[in-house]
């Protein structure tokens, strides 16, 4: 499915593999960075690392143009504006700082 701007976020169309795409300098966030929406509103975040990687695991749940998360063990709830762009880029808004997340091809992640 490709959307507009203008086109409603939904959880269904949250589901599965995502992967960092670019994002705004002041976010830092480091190539390669991944997630995946799970369908028991659990959220899988891997952050490579010259290590390996970080992995951590989120709940979620979608409000509007609001995505809500925090750590499955509790804590660290943070609120993040969302929506779906032109050629289905996920895109995320950290308070004018923005990261643009792209589906990874089924089968992957």
């Amino acid at each position: 499915m490709i959307a507009g701007d203008d086109a409603p976020l939904t959880p269904a169309w949250l589901h599965g593999a995502w992967q960092l795409l670019r994002c705004d300098a002041a976010l830092d966030f480091t190539p390669g960075t991944r997630m995946r929406f799970n369908d028991d509103a659990t959220l899988d975040y891997t952050i490579p690392t010259d290590d390996g990687a970080v992995h951590v695991q989120l709940r979620w749940r979608l409000e509007g143009a609001v995505l809500r998360t925090d750590l499955v063990e509790g804590g660290n709830p943070v609120a993040v504006g969302v929506t779906q762009g032109r050629a289905g880029v996920l895109e995320f808004d950290f308070g004018g700082a923005r990261a643009w997340f792209v589906r990874e091809a089924r089968g992957l992640g």
